[in-house]
């Protein structure tokens, strides 16, 4: 699949005051105002952050099962140790505080 989305880490920043921003060198991907200590916007800008690995992360499990699916395969103990693998590490990115 292509993708038409802004390639590469995206980071959250809290570089300017009152705002954080998310973003991937060079570009600004988006920023979200603060207004003083607001734990569930920062939850939001890092899932935002992580949005791409999310993306990819399913992707890569979707189409292994289904290449599996089509020879009439499960998946084997190794595949699927490594999609839950692959799973947890980006979902621990996408809730971290």
């Amino acid at each position: 699949m292509g993708t038409k989305f802004t390639k590469g880490e995206w980071k959250v920043s809290d570089k300017y005051p009152g705002a954080l921003t998310v973003e991937s060198e060079p570009h600004g991907i988006c920023t979200m105002q603060i207004g003083g200590f607001e734990p569930e916007k920062r939850a939001n800008a890092i899932l935002i952050a992580a949005a791409p690995e999310l993306l990819y992360a399913c992707e890569s499990v979707l189409s292994n099962m289904r290449l599996n699916a089509k020879h009439g395969q499960m998946l084997s103990q190794d595949e699927l140790n490594a999609a839950i693998n692959l799973l947890d590490t980006v979902i621990k990115k996408a809730t971290q505080l």
